[in-house]
C-alpha cells in the first residue's frame, strides 16, 4: 500500500541474506544515528518496521502514512550538504551515486513544484537524518541484492491533505506528484499520505517498469511496516522472482556489444557499469594489460591456436613464434609487428601499482593502487594481505578492503596473477616510508580555503608525507577548513577532531607544531 523510503527498507530487509550485516554496516555512518529492524504486525501481517534513533530518541519518521511534517523541527540541508554528507560514507561508490541520484530527483521535483531553483531548495523532511538513511539503506540493500530488473505495481497515493513545512497541501504532495509523472497511480479509499516524495523518488530510480506482476517462481518476500494502523495493512511488499522466458519472440535473440575502453577511470567504470545495470542491461568487464593496442584490439582476429594467455614476452617467441604469427594476419606488416613486439617488452617494465590498477580491483584507482604498492612492496604481499591490514590503511574503509582480499581469494585471479609473474610483468615496488613533518596524518578539507585550492593545499599535505581523506572519522587527525565550511566541521566537532585553518597549517609545516 502506497510507498515510503522506511517500508521500503523494511521489505528488502526481509530479502537481505546477511541482516546483521547490513545493519552493522548502516549503524557506522553517522555518529549518534542507530537503526534497529522490529518485527511488528499490521492487520495479522507480520513485516520489519525500521526504526531511526537519533542520540537515542526516534525521529518519528516523517514519512510514515498520515504524517504531519512540521512538529519534527528538523534541520533544513541543501543538496550540497546532503551530496556531502552521503559522500563521506564508508560504503560502496555505486550506493553513494544512488542515494545521490535519489536526492537529485526530489531536488528537481521540489524546484519544480515550487518555482526555485534546485541550488535553492532546501530539504526539510527529507532532508532528516532518518529519510537520509532510509535512502542509504534502501540503495545499499539493492546495491545487496543486484536484481537483475525490478517491477512495481501501480503505486496507491491516498487521497485528502498533509501538514508540510510548505504548509497544507493536497494528497499526492506536489513533489510527490512531479515524481510519478509517467507512472500509473490510484488513490485507494484511505485518507491519507501513502506514498511521500522519498517513497517516490526511490520508486522511480530503481523501477525498470509499473505493471502486473511477471510470471516467475517466487524465491522470498518481505514485508515492510508503516507506524500507523489504516483499516488495510499499512505495509509495502517485495517479491524475489525467478523468471522464465518461455515461447518464440524478440527475447530468443541476444545482441552482444563489444568496446574497448582505455581513457576511464576503474571508479568511473563502475558507475558507468552500474547505470547500464539499473536500466536492465547485462554487462560485464574484463581489465588486460595493454600494450600499444595489443590486448585492445587483436585478441578477435588472433588465428587458431594462439591466445592472449599463451604469448610470453621472453626473447625467443618474440623474435621468432609470436613475430611469425603476427605477421600471418590482416594487414600487418613487419614494422606494425615490431611496434606491438616492442610496446609488450616496454609494459614490463610498468610498476606495480600501474599493474594494480590494470588489474581492476573493485573500487581501486589509480591513487588507491599507488598506495598499495606503496605499503605493501610486491603483487605477492598485496594477494596474501588480510582485509583488517588493508583497512588499517588511510583512505580504505572495511568494505573496499574486504573487495580487495575478495578479488585475490578467487581462484581465477590467483591464476591471472601467477601468468602476470611467469610473463615477466614488474610485480615489486620500493616501500614507501614518509618522513615529513605529517606523517602518519589525515587530513579532511572542507569549505573554500582563502588562498589555496583544494588541490593546492592536498599536494602540500602530501608532499609532507601526510594524507588526505574525502570523509571525517575516527581515523582523522585534523580537519582543514575554510569558509562555507560544511557537514564535515559539523561531524569533525562531533568526533573531537581538531579544527585548523589554512594560515595554522603553513604555521605547522614552517614551525614544525603539530598542535
Amino acid at each position: 500500500m502506497g510507498a515510503a523510503g522506511d517500508m521500503l527498507m523494511g521489505a528488502l530487509y526481509e530479502l537481505c541474506p546477511d541482516k546483521e550485516g547490513f545493519l552493522r554496516d548502516m549503524n557506522r555512518l553517522l555518529p549518534g544515528v542507530t537503526l534497529t529492524a522490529e518485527t511488528v504486525t499490521r492487520q495479522g501481517i507480520a513485516g520489519a518496521h525500521m526504526r531511526v534513533a537519533v542520540h537515542g530518541r526516534e525521529e518519528g519518521h516523517h514519512h510514515d502514512h498520515d504524517h504531519d511534517h512540521e512538529h519534527h523541527h528538523h534541520h533544513h540541508r541543501s543538496l550540497g550538504d546532503i551530496r556531502e554528507m552521503i559522500g563521506g560514507f564508508d560504503l560502496p561508490q555505486a550506493v553513494r551515486d544512488r542515494a545521490m541520484e535519489v536526492y537529485g530527483r526530489i531536488a528537481q521535483a521540489e524546484s519544480a513544484a515550487h518555482g526555485v531553483a534546485v541550488g535553492e531548495v532546501h530539504f526539510h523532511e527529507v532532508g532528516a537524518l532518518d529519510a537520509v538513511m532510509d535512502v542509504t539503506g534502501v540503495c545499499y540493500l539493492m546495491h545487496l541484492l543486484a536484481p537483475e530488473a525490478v517491477w512495481a505495481s501501480p503505486v496507491t497515493v491516498g487521497s485528502g491533505t498533509v501538514r508540510t513545512a510548505h504548509g497544507l497541501l493536497p494528497v499526492p504532495a506536489p513533489a510527490t506528484a512531479r515524481l510519478l509523472e509517467g507512472a500509473p497511480v490510484v488513490s485507494g479509499d484511505i485518507a491519507a499520505e501513502l506514498c511521500t516524495p522519498t517513497g517516490a523518488a526511490l520508486l522511480r530510480t530503481f523501477a525498470n517498469g509499473f505493471g502486473p506482476m511477471p510470471e516467475g517462481v517466487v524465491r522470498g518476500c518481505g514485508y515492510g511496516c508503516g507506524t500507523k494502523d489504516f483499516p488495510r495493512a499499512n505495509c509495502l511488499r517485495a517479491f524475489w522472482l525467478d523468471t522464465a522466458e518461455t515461447g518464440a519472440g524478440p527475447n530468443d535473440t541476444v545482441t552482444e556489444l563489444m568496446a574497448n575502453i582505455d581513457d576511464m577511470t576503474g571508479e568511473e567504470l563502475g558507475q558507468a557499469m552500474e547505470a547500464l545495470l539499473a536500466a536492465g542491461i547485462d554487462i560485464h568487464a574484463v581489465s588486460h594489460i595493454t600494450g600499444g593496442g595489443f590486448y585492445e584490439n587483436i585478441p578477435r582476429m588472433l588465428p587458431e591456436g594462439l591466445s592472449v594467455h599463451s604469448v610470453r614476452v621472453d626473447e625467443g617467441l618474440c623474435t621468432a613464434d609470436l613475430s611469425k604469427q603476427l605477421l600471418e594476419l590482416p594487414g600487418f606488416a613487419k614494422r606494425k609487428a615490431e611496434k606491438i613486439l616492442a610496446a609488450i617488452q616496454k609494459s614490463k617494465e610498468n610498476d606495480l601499482s600501474q599493474l594494480l590498477f590494470g588489474l581492476g580491483l573493485p573500487g581501486i584507482g589509480e591513487k588507491a593502487a599507488k598506495t598499495l604498492a606503496g605499503r605493501f612492496g610486491s603483487l605477492e604481499k598485496v594477494a596474501a594481505a588480510s582485509w583488517e591490514e588493508i583497512a588499517a590503511i588511510d583512505g580504505f574503509g572495511e568494505i573496499m578492503a574486504k573487495d580487495v582480499e575478495g578479488y585475490f581469494r578467487d581462484e581465477h585471479n590467483r591464476v591471472l596473477c601467477q601468468e602476470l609473474v611467469e610473463l615477466g610483468l614488474n610485480t615489486t615496488a620500493a616501500v614507501v616510508e614518509n618522513t615529513g613533518k605529517f606523517t602518519g596524518l589525515t587530513f579532511v578539507l572542507t569549505g573554500t580555503l582563502p588562498t589555496l585550492s583544494r588541490g593546492e593545499a592536498s599536494k602540500i599535505i602530501e608532499a609532507q608525507g601526510g594524507k588526505t581523506s574525502s570523509s571525517v572519522s575516527k581515523k582523522t587527525s585534523y580537519v582543514l577548513v575554510g569558509e562555507d565550511a560544511g557537514s564535515k566541521l559539523t561531524k569533525a566537532n562531533q568526533l573531537g577532531i581538531p579544527v585548523i585553518t589554512e594560515e595554522q597549517l603553513l604555521a605547522m609545516i614552517k614551525g614544525g607544531n603539530q598542535e
